[in-house]
């Protein structure tokens, strides 16, 4: 028999240099994308529960951000035994999703919608239907920077 011969161990770069290529581009595009991700205002889902008629924020903020930063978006949760629907008044439409009546079911939640980055500042504001006598206001949408 014949002695195993060891085998060779493959060689290591010694340099530290990063590769040139797609793997520094892919390194430094995921440590950007990582510290994105990590961004408080980056795709904010806000919600809004509507309880015995009216919701439970009257006036909710959400951010249209630049370029690189996604818009924040909102839905309506209905906690109520009664189907209801979301109206906004003036036929103003602070969303990217076509003007639309928001019905939402009895116990139920509505689509999501995404705030238009060309939306005008300030404040939207809509109207729940049926309205219950109880309602302390008008409850709006603020759509901010």
């Amino acid at each position: 028999m014949s002695p195993k011969k060891p085998t060779a161990k493959p060689r290591r770069r010694t340099s530290k240099k990063p590769r040139k290529g797609a793997l520094a581009t892919r390194r430094l595009a995921l440590s950007v994308g990582t510290k994105l991700a990590l961004w408080p205002f980056s795709g904010v889902l806000k919600v809004i529960e509507i309880l015995d008629g009216g919701p439970s924020q009257f006036a909710v903020h959400l951010r249209r951000h630049g370029v690189v930063f996604k818009p924040d978006r909102v839905q309506w949760v209905n906690l109520d035994a009664r189907g209801r629907t979301v109206v906004f008044k003036d036929n103003v439409w602070p969303f990217v999703e076509p003007p639309q009546e928001i019905c939402i079911p009895a116990h139920g939640n509505s689509g999501i919608f995404t705030v238009y980055m060309g939306a005008e500042l300030g404040g939207y504001d809509y109207g729940i239907l049926p309205p219950e006598p109880t309602s302390p206001g008008e409850p709006q949408i603020v759509v901010d920077p």
